[in-house]
């Protein structure tokens, strides 16, 4: 459909999930989707894309298994997309064809990129990074999937999934944003959280990850960006 919405995963009544209308502020429906002292809704971080909103819980276990779940946009029934082992706090990413998770988080010694066929929920294709962190956002464009990870900012081939560059930034990630120019020959954009990268934003190019900017990064007189752009 054309809508848009926003949807809110709630934990007081063992899980529902929310959807308004966008436009209206309308409640379009509330679903049933279980939660527990296992599975969580902290850093589910749900997407819309075709008519579908895409959702996976947040687990303080590395291991155990975490539904990706389908829902309907207009009407709320869902189904299981496909099953991850894996921590993922920094979220998800789709180019319409694939989904990319980025994994990683403090009760795994990893960074991973997952790739998965949007249709059939099968497992295409994962990759590690040289780096590991809480967090690790990603983000997507014009064959390239982009993950900001504690200590460096990677660019990878959707295709594959082979590194086409990496470059260094300073600071930890925890909840961090990232943004890309959406045409030909644009940037990304990056912010690290503390650490020696306080207040610090990154732009590089996307074909090659070279400085965008004369001055690289600039830095922020409030020192601080926490989980927004």
């Amino acid at each position: 459909g054309t809508n848009s919405y926003v949807v809110a995963w709630g934990g007081n009544s063992g899980g529902t999930l929310y959807c308004w209308d966008l436009a209206t502020g309308t409640q379009q429906w509330a679903v049933s989707m279980p939660l527990s002292s296992i599975y969580g809704a902290y850093k589910a971080h749900p997407f819309h894309l075709n008519g579908k909103i895409y959702i996976s819980p947040h687990s303080t276990s590395a291991t155990a298994p975490k539904p990706i779940y389908r829902v309907d946009a207009a009407t709320g029934s869902y189904d299981t997309l496909a099953i991850r082992y894996f921590e993922m706090w920094g979220g998800w990413c789709s180019d319409s064809s694939y989904i990319y998770c980025s994994a990683g988080g403090p009760y795994s010694s990893y960074g991973r990129v997952y790739k998965y066929d949007i249709a059939t929920g099968n497992l295409v294709d994962s990759v590690n990074t040289a780096s590991t962190g809480n967090e690790a956002p990603c983000a997507t464009y014009d064959g390239k999937v982009y993950l900001m990870i504690d200590g460096t900012l990677y660019c990878f081939a959707t295709s594959d999934l082979t590194q086409v560059w990496s470059r260094s930034i300073s600071g930890t990630v925890d909840s961090q944003w990232m943004a890309l120019d959406m045409f030909p020959g644009g940037n990304v954009y990056c912010s690290p959280y503390v650490g020696s990268g306080s207040g610090y934003v990154y732009a590089f190019k996307q074909a090659d990850g070279t400085n965008a900017w004369a001055s690289n990064p600039v830095t922020l007189p409030n020192q601080t960006i926490y989980n927004g752009a």
